[in-house]
């Protein structure tokens, strides 16, 4: 059997740009848009958040459901893989949006311009 992988990720800066960047145009994200897979966004990554620390406040064993906040310092417990799954999501605008949404918006700019211009 596997040794459990413990890791930390504070949702801010460097360490979860898409996230934090989310929280400031106004989405709420909870803690299950985050470890949702983009391969089926039906199930969740394999790992659990264990720990959520905001403000000096400990939440432990948070609910799926808890609306995350930028700061927010959060113990994962999973495998490498969901790890390196996650970072990648936290970073990344576009995955980020497609876990929320469903929807995978045109990533070059004409694309884009025409994708926002057809949804008027």
């Amino acid at each position: 059997a596997k040794s459990p992988h413990l890791w930390t990720t504070r949702l801010c800066g460097e360490d979860a740009m898409a996230v934090q960047e989310q929280i400031e145009n106004g989405r709420v994200l909870r803690l299950e848009d985050l470890i949702r897979s983009s391969a089926k966004l039906d199930q969740s990554l394999s790992c659990v958040p264990l720990v959520l620390q905001r403000h000096g406040s400990t939440l432990m064993m948070p609910s799926l459901q808890e609306v995350v906040k930028t700061g927010d310092l959060v113990l994962f417990c999973g495998d490498h893989r969901s790890q390196r799954l996650l970072d990648a999501t936290l970073n990344n605008p576009y995955t980020l949006n497609y876990l929320i949404t469903g929807l995978q918006p045109p990533k070059g700019y004409l694309l884009r311009w025409a994708y926002k211009a057809c949804r008027r």
